[in-house]
């Protein structure tokens, strides 16, 4: 059975009523970020700056709508007896097509009402229903849909699964942006289709244990070094090859995983980013993890592969922010707006990165994140026990992590300070000063008292 079909037994739900508060639409948005999409999309100029190819307008809109409903509803009426398929590819096109803020109220509530009546086994409908209707009450976890993710790849599984999800997605963004470019030739377009292209050329580094085709990523290293600089024929067989070379499973996991709030080509890109984000922050956890139970025991020549490895990705890593900031600052600060309370300070793996590699005093900022139980001793307090005895091979590779994740999160300060400035986060931080803060914060503070040496 497909990862898309599931028992159904369904009574077909009651009419919508106009004044459903379940139902939220754009209410609390307020009304200049509404006004300023409908002018980006309406703006004729698809890609950066404007509107998404898939965005949906009058008739359209309301075709699509109509159809997700109908298929939804037909689903919720499905007899005991019959295993039905989701209708997936219908909500999902209208979902894209208008935004998750905009999405139908009559098809919102029924995605609501279908997902309560489910048995209560955990599927992928179950998993992925909930980022449909979180209009209200939503975070940065059903925004970037991270438990469709955690579903194909659970914590505790094979690793690789986290890195064919970091590959597909960048994968599908480049896919994404070489078609907008088909579209629209513009110069901002060519330069996010090309930051892009980049960052595919760097899955090794960024996802190490996915078995990227090296001839078709050469060839697509060859195409931006060439010309305009532009990716090709080459860098779309890469990012084909990538995505045809994964479980269908996983594939699906990708392409439900991309529910805009808005019809903005930039949120797109950024929701791809954040997920591929979030992916290397879970495999730098599970590397610390490891790392922290391998020092226990005196394994010390696992302890720096995983450190290495760790440090390896997050080095990697300014290739995203360099898609990043191809966002145009009057289209972040619609998208803004629209994921108010989204904030990726809620990010669990990130915080898990940083509790477990040393004790940490949370201050009045992260009130609001995730705290992650370390479960016993972190990977510094166990280094400055067995401080004698571990190989100076080891504080290098903890060393050399540290410096790259405090150089990662300065990049994200510097670009947070571009797009939006010295204003407060919408996770209910400080912003830009938080982040700079959080920069100056090393992972390995004993690391920074001592230079480093053993």
């Amino acid at each position: 059975m497909s990862v898309f079909e599931t028992p159904v037994a369904r009574q077909r739900g009651k009419r919508f009523q106009a004044s459903d508060p379940r139902a939220r639409g754009t209410a609390g948005i307020g009304r200049e970020p509404v006004l300023a999409e409908r002018h980006l999309v309406g703006s004729g100029v698809p890609g950066t700056g404007g509107a998404s190819l898939w965005a949906e307008h009058g008739e359209g809109l309301r075709a699509s709508a109509d159809r997700a409903l109908r298929a939804v509803l037909d689903w919720n009426g499905a007899p005991e007896q019959v295993s039905a398929p989701f209708p997936f590819k219908e909500t999902l096109t209208h979902f894209q097509g208008a935004g998750r803020a905009h999405a139908e109220p009559e098809l919102v509530v029924s995605l609501r009402d279908a997902h309560s009546r489910l048995p209560g086994r955990i599927s992928m409908v179950e998993t992925w229903l909930p980022s449909t209707f979180d209009q209200e009450d939503g975070d940065y976890s059903s925004y970037i849909c991270a438990p469709v993710f955690a579903f194909v790849a659970p914590e505790g599984g094979a690793h690789d699964a986290d890195d064919a999800l970091i590959a597909t997605a960048m994968a599908d963004l480049l896919l994404i942006e070489t078609a907008a470019l088909e579209a629209t030739p513009h110069r901002r377009q060519q330069v996010r289709a090309k930051a892009a292209a980049r960052a595919l050329t760097r899955l090794a580094e960024l996802a190490p244990s996915f078995g990227v085709d090296a001839q078709a990523r050469d060839a697509a290293v060859s195409e931006l070094s060439r010309g305009a600089g532009e990716p090709g024929p080459a860098g779309r067989g890469l990012a084909e090859s990538v995505v045809g070379s994964v479980r269908s499973e996983i594939r699906e996991a990708v392409d439900l995983a991309l529910l805009p709030t808005t019809r903005l080509h930039d949120e797109l890109m950024f929701i791809r980013c954040i997920q591929v984000f979030e992916g290397i922050y879970r495999r730098v956890a599970v590397a610390l993890n490891r790392a922290r139970d391998g020092l226990s025991v005196g394994d010390h020549v696992s302890v720096r592969a995983e450190l290495e490895e760790a440090a390896t990705r997050v080095e990697a890593m300014p290739v995203l922010f360099r898609i990043l900031t191809t966002m145009p600052v009057d289209v972040f600060a619609v998208i803004r707006a629209y994921t108010n309370g989204r904030s990726a300070v809620q990010s669990r793996a990130y915080h898990e990165v940083e509790y477990v590699s040393a004790p940490r005093n949370p201050g009045p900022d992260a009130e609001g994140s995730k705290r992650p139980d370390p479960g016993g001793p972190t990977l510094e307090e166990i280094y400055l026990k067995e401080r004698e005895r571990v190989p100076s091979e080891v504080t290098a590779a903890m060393t050399r992590l540290d410096r790259a994740w405090r150089a990662m999160k300065l990049s994200h300060w510097g670009i947070t300070l571009k797009i939006i400035g010295d204003v407060p986060g919408t996770g209910g931080t400080s912003g830009a000063s938080y982040l700079r803060t959080a920069a100056d914060t090393a992972l390995f503070p004993c690391l920074a008292q001592d230079g480093g040496r053993p």
